[in-house]
């Protein structure tokens, strides 16, 4: 998910992460899966994250993620 920090007030970008976690949680129930995932950028990771962990989300350092940079930037 790419929010624009400029698109709608903080609690309309709220409401519209809460609709998009209501909708991913039922589409994961239907597939069967256990669990979902967010990876949040280092610069909102402390505040955002404390909000996710008040709606029972948990940090999960047991996955390392990477990232492949475009444009041909390899490193």
């Amino acid at each position: 998910l790419l929010l624009d920090p400029r698109s709608g007030t903080p609690r309309e970008r709220w409401e519209r992460i809460l609709a998009l976690e209501s909708a991913a949680e039922a589409d994961a129930w239907r597939r069967g899966l256990a669990d979902v995932h967010a990876w949040l950028p280092p610069e909102i990771a402390r505040k955002f994250g404390r909000r996710l962990a008040r709606r029972g989300w948990v940090r999960d350092d047991a996955w390392t993620p990477y990232c492949k940079r475009l444009g041909g930037a390899s490193g």
